[in-house]
């Protein structure tokens, strides 16, 4: 349902902002998939760094992928 969720998305939300942009998709695709979520939100903080729960949340995610990648 990912692929419908974020159409729908991006048929009702304009957002000119990329970090914006981002931050929101790699909201949407945290509830279906984790590595694409992970790729939306660190180009959300690569646009703003100084975004410490973007940094955390990234971080925490990252730490998942990588236990799920080692069991």
């Amino acid at each position: 349902p990912c692929p419908e969720l974020l159409d729908d998305f991006n048929r009702t939300h304009t957002i000119e902002d990329n970090y914006e942009f981002n931050l929101s998709h790699g909201m949407l695709w945290l509830y279906c998939e984790e590595t694409k979520s992970l790729d939306y939100l660190k180009l959300a903080l690569k646009a703003n760094p100084e975004d410490a729960r973007l940094k955390k949340s990234v971080t925490i995610i990252e730490k998942h992928i990588q236990s799920l990648l080692a069991s």
